[in-house]
Formats: C-alpha cells, structure tokens, sequence
C-alpha cells in the first residue's frame, strides 16, 4: 500500500485498528472477510461506487476469492473467483456463482444456482437465477431477468424489462430491449 491510502484516524494506539498510521478503510460487514489484507477503496471509474471499500473474500472451500464491495451482499455458500467483482448493492445468493473476470453491480441479484463467467456482466436491478447461465461478453442490465435454464452468450445484451426463461437461449450480437418475454426459444 502506498502512503496515500494511510489516513490518521482517532482510535488510539493499541485498539484494535487504531494508532496514527492504521488503515481506516476496513470494513466492518460481517459478510466481508478480510485476506492478508487485501483491502482496496475503489476510486473513481473504478469499476464501483467511489468510495466503496473492496475485499476479497474467501468462497465457500477456503480459496480466496474476488473483490466484494463493502456494500453488497455475498452468501457464505456463494461463489465470487479471485478476478470476479461484486460491486455496489449487488448481491450472489444460495449458490451463486461469480466466475472469471465476470462483473456483478448496481442492485443486481445472482442466485440460486445460476453462474456469470467470462467476462459477462450483470448491472441494475437484473437477475440471473435458477440454473441460468450468462457468459462470454454478455451485458444483462436494467429490469432484466435470466432464469430457469436459460443461457445468454456470446455479445448478447439485454435491456429493458427482458425475460429470458425456461430453456431459452439468447447469443450473437442480439440486442433485447423493452418489454419482451422469451421462453423456451433460441435468438441468435
């Protein structure tokens, strides 16, 4: 850590965290633990809300995980991997996956079993759940949800108030937007 990221802070010297020198930006969350001190405040188009204190987590076997905005919410039995980021509000629930350099953000919602890879990315208020899956350079945004055992790949984005559902599959450089529900059905 360079000089700049050490704020003096009011706690005295021999409190947990306190004296002149020590880092203020630790979070308290319960749902964040810290990893040989792998703590990041995230600046400016940083990838997260600036300000937002990120930590890597350890995942449900031990290994340690990606970055996890103080502000988000990642179940004990989720899964976020070491390049991954969980930023914002976003929250990976049950057995969520976060996988690779996929990126989760915004007040977006993984759960159940479903995975994000690649370098896919979730935003807004979307959801991915069920066994869905989203993966390669998909962007899942806005009101958007993926669910059941539906599949986004490829440069797919969806915006809008989307529905992806049961066995569907959306791939390409499809673009959804507005108000439609896809179920069962491949869009290429």
């Amino acid at each position: 850590m360079s000089n700049k990221d050490f704020r003096p802070n009011r706690r005295p010297a021999g409190t947990p965290a306190g004296g002149q020198f020590a880092p203020t930006n630790r979070p308290d969350a319960e749902h964040v633990e810290l990893v040989d001190d792998d703590v990041f405040m995230s600046p400016a188009g940083g990838g997260g809300a600036t300000g937002d204190v990120l930590t890597r987590r350890r995942n449900p076997d031990g290994s340690v995980g990606g970055l996890v905005a103080s502000t988000a919410v990642v179940d004990d039995t989720a899964w976020v991997a070491y390049g991954a980021r969980v930023l914002d509000g976003a929250h990976v629930l049950d057995s969520g996956k976060v996988l690779d350099q996929a990126v989760v953000r915004g007040q977006a919602i993984v759960c159940d079993h479903a995975i994000v890879c690649d370098r896919a990315e979730v935003s807004g208020y979307a959801e991915v759940s069920g066994y869905a899956m989203v993966c390669d350079d998909s962007v899942v945004g806005e009101l958007s949800v993926v669910t059941g055992s539906a599949t986004v790949f490829d440069e797919a984005r969806l915006r809008g108030v989307v529905r992806v559902a049961g066995e569907a599959v959306v791939s390409g450089r499809t673009v959804l937007d507005g108000e439609r529900v896809l179920a069962g059905c491949e869009v290429a």
